[in-house]
């Protein structure tokens, strides 16, 4: 009898409290907002050999609206001969949310400087425009952290002539949500 009444309990308590936390949840589907930033290893694999150079990178997106939103992100690529691309760049992105996952791709315009190893001279390197398009997977790990699975950007430099500069980056990496 003691165990009836207090699986009835239990039942009658969890009935209540998930009424409760609904009652909390907006109506309107439009109030969406969320932001994550997260950390992440990359490797830019460069347009003009055949060795990727490891770095990482720091990223940061807000989405006030269920479907798009905002990304900004830094990398920072280097090889030990002095080779080192940064990039900072920042757009618009577009995401899918289905369940945990949220596909996603997105277009970044930002500044970008590049040093390569083949000059010993400090400080040798260009600046550039860099305009990137990018397209990923972020999951849903727990309920404040996200793991970005895969993420590739291609970025276009243009202030390299006579063609640009045309780096791949692909990247991993994890992300704290509120």
């Amino acid at each position: 009898m003691k165990i009836a009444a207090f699986l009835t309990l239990a039942v009658v308590c969890c009935v209540e409290v998930s009424a409760a936390s609904a009652q909390a949840i907006p109506n309107n589907p439009l109030i969406y907002e969320k932001w994550q930033i997260g950390v992440g290893g990359s490797l830019v694999n460069p347009d003009y050999t055949d060795s990727a150079i490891p770095g990482y990178m720091v990223y940061g997106t807000y989405s006030p609206i269920r479907f798009f939103g905002l990304e900004a992100k830094t990398r920072y690529a280097y090889k030990g001969n002095g080779e080192r691309e940064f990039s900072i760049s920042g757009g618009y992105r577009f995401s899918l949310p289905l369940n945990r996952c949220e596909p996603f791709v997105g277009a970044l315009i930002g500044y970008g400087h590049f040093s390569d190893a083949i000059t010993s001279v400090v400080g040798n390197g260009n600046n550039s425009l860099v305009i990137s398009f990018l397209g990923g997977l972020d999951v849903r790990a727990t309920r404040h952290v996200n793991v970005r699975l895969f993420e590739v950007e291609s970025q276009a430099w243009t202030d390299f002539p006579p063609n640009g500069l045309g780096p791949v980056a692909y990247s991993a990496g994890v992300a704290y949500r509120p």
